[in-house]
C-alpha cells in the first residue's frame, strides 16, 4: 500500500511539474525604452556609428522560474499580397541582427516575475534609410527533433529603425539558378511545362540592392503570334532594402495547340524616400521589363501542325488547279480562234 500510495505521489509530482513548467506561450517580451510604459513594437531614430541602447523586458507568467534564449534577426515581409511584416529564420541577419549585440542571449526569469536586460545597436557608417529587424525567443526545451529537422517554438517583437543618412537607389531581376532545366533561355526568367497537369510554371526575382525601400507594380503577359495574350499576373508589392522578392506564377489556360510563346515581366517601381533622407540619384522612379520566349510542344502541336500543314497544302492545290484549268481554257479559246481566222483567210481567198 506504502509503495502504491509512493508511486501516486511520484506520477502527481510529476504532472504537476510539466503541468507548471514554463513553456514559450508563458513568457512575453516587451520594449521599456519609454519611462513608465511597455511597448510590443519599437521605433528608434539613430546614425551609423551611433550606439543605440534597448530597452527589453521579459515576463514570465508560470510558476516556474525559466531560461530563454534571445536572438537578433532581419525583419521582411510575407512574399505576397497581404505584404504583412514578418522576421526571417534564426541566422538570417544581414542587415539589423548583426549589428545587435547582447552581453549574455540566455536570460533567466524568476517565476511569475521579469527581467530586464539591454542590447546595443550600432550600424555601420554607411547605413541608411528605413531598417527593420525583430528579437526573437525561445525555450530551449521545447526544441523537438522531427528526423532530420529540428523545430523550434520561438516569438518574436518587431524593431524599426530609422537610420539618417544618405540612400541608394536600386532594383534589378536576379539570375536564378534551378535544379529543373528551364525551357526559357532566359536565367531571370525561367519556366517549366507539366504535360501532366497541363500547367506552366514560371518563376522569377526581384533584389533591391539599394538602401531605399521600392514600391513596385509587377505585370506579367504571355502571348504568341496567333493573337493570343493575356495578362496573368499583376500585383503591387513592397521590397525591404537588400532584400528580394519572388515571382511565382502558373498557367493552366493555354491554348490547346501551345507552340511558341513570349513571356514579359515588366515592374514599375517607385523608392520610398522617407522626409529627412538624401538620395544618391534624383531618378526615383523607372520600369524594369524582362522578356523571354518559350516553346511548348505536346502531342496536340503536332496534329495542330499537321491540320496546318494539310490546310495549306489543300488551299495550294486549289490555287494551283484553278490556274491550271485557267491556262487550259484559254489555250482552247485560242486554238478556236485560230481555226476561225484560217477558214475566213481560205474564204477569201
Amino acid at each position: 500500500m506504502k509503495k502504491f500510495l509512493a508511486l501516486l505521489f511520484f506520477l502527481g509530482a510529476l504532472f504537476i511539474s510539466n503541468t507548471y513548467a514554463a513553456t514559450i506561450g508563458d513568457v512575453a517580451l516587451r520594449f521599456c525604452n519609454n519611462s513608465g510604459s511597455l511597448e510590443k513594437t519599437i521605433s528608434l531614430t539613430t546614425s551609423g556609428q551611433e550606439q543605440k541602447e534597448i530597452c527589453m523586458m521579459l515576463i514570465n507568467g508560470s510558476y516556474e522560474p525559466t531560461d530563454v534564449s534571445i536572438n537578433f534577426v532581419d525583419g521582411t515581409i510575407t512574399n505576397d499580397a497581404d505584404q504583412k511584416k514578418a522576421c526571417k529564420n534564426e541566422g538570417e541577419n544581414q542587415n539589423f541582427g548583426q549589428y545587435m549585440t547582447l552581453e549574455n542571449k540566455t536570460i533567466s526569469v524568476p517565476a511569475r516575475g521579469n527581467t530586464t536586460f539591454t542590447g546595443v545597436l550600432e550600424l555601420p557608417e554607411e547605413a541608411a534609410g528605413e531598417i527593420h529587424g525583430c528579437v526573437t525567443y525561445f525555450i530551449n526545451n521545447e526544441k523537438n527533433q522531427k528526423e532530420m529537422f529540428t523545430i523550434m517554438v520561438r516569438r518574436a517583437n518587431f524593431i524599426d529603425i530609422f537610420a539618417k543618412g544618405i540612400v541608394t537607389i536600386g532594383l534589378e531581376f536576379v539570375d536564378i539558378e534551378s535544379p529543373t532545366k528551364s525551357i526559357s533561355k532566359n536565367p531571370k526568367l525561367v519556366s517549366f511545362f507539366d504535360t501532366k497537369e497541363n500547367k506552366l510554371y514560371i518563376q522569377s526575382m526581384l533584389r533591391n540592392k539599394g538602401t531605399a525601400e521600392q514600391g513596385i507594380t509587377i505585370k506579367g503577359e504571355i502571348k504568341n503570334r496567333f493573337g493570343y495574350k493575356k495578362t496573368f499576373f499583376e500585383e503591387k508589392r513592397t521590397i525591404f532594402s537588400k532584400q528580394t522578392s519572388n515571382i511565382n506564377n502558373v498557367i493552366d489556360d493555354l491554348p490547346f495547340y501551345k507552340g511558341p510563346f513570349t513571356i514579359t515581366y515588366s515592374v514599375e517601381h517607385s523608392a520610398n524616400v522617407s522626409e529627412g533622407l538624401e538620395t544618391d540619384t534624383e531618378e526615383k522612379t523607372g520600369i524594369l521589363a524582362e522578356t523571354t520566349s518559350i516553346l511548348i510542344i505536346t502531342p496536340a502541336t503536332y496534329i495542330s501542325v499537321l491540320v496546318f500543314l494539310l490546310i495549306i497544302a489543300g488551299i495550294s492545290f486549289f490555287i494551283i488547279r484553278r490556274k491550271h484549268k485557267k491556262t487550259k481554257t484559254a489555250h482552247t479559246t485560242n486554238h478556236k480562234g485560230t481555226k476561225k481566222h484560217h477558214k475566213i483567210v481560205a474564204e477569201t481567198s
